[in-house]
């Protein structure tokens, strides 16, 4: 894994955000998140299944990245910063149930959870992410962005 400076929450919500702005994501059709979301939750499943606590820190951070898009294209207001307790007994198949509600808040702490039990933190999971995209280029194709 890459060395940078951990930002925290606070101050990196807003640089995905305008991430997206920048882009001009903010007005696309926010079913393309959905899609993306759907995608990166297959991805947490897989390395959850080979025990991968890289990929699992990947996909956290991108979901994340997904979902301040998502509330970005529907006007959402939620706040990414808010903390969450650990539950150790938090079944990681019940991510799939508040994927289907669309319930941000149920599914950050599900990722909370199993950020938890791979040793990291989303903080950490999103700083992964945002280094991985904060220089990308790519396409809006039909509802889902494209990288280069």
């Amino acid at each position: 894994m890459e060395i940078y400076d951990v930002i925290e929450l606070e101050e990196l919500i807003p640089k995905v955000q305008d991430w997206f702005v920048v882009r001009n994501l903010v007005e696309a059709d926010p079913h393309g998140q959905l899609l993306k979301l759907g995608e990166e939750l297959g991805e947490l499943y897989e390395g959850i299944a080979k025990n991968n606590q890289l990929m699992v820190i990947d996909a956290i951070g991108d979901m994340i990245v997904v979902m301040v898009g998502y509330s970005l294209q529907t006007g959402t207001e939620f706040d990414f910063t808010q903390g969450y307790s650990i539950v150790p007994e938090y079944n990681v198949f019940s991510l799939s149930k508040d994927l289907y509600d669309i319930s941000l808040e149920n599914i950050m702490f599900g990722l909370t959870q199993i950020a938890y039990r791979y040793g990291t933190d989303i903080t950490t999971c999103l700083n992964y992410a945002y280094n991985e995209i904060k220089d990308r280029t790519g396409k809006l194709v039909g509802n889902v962005w494209v990288k280069d």
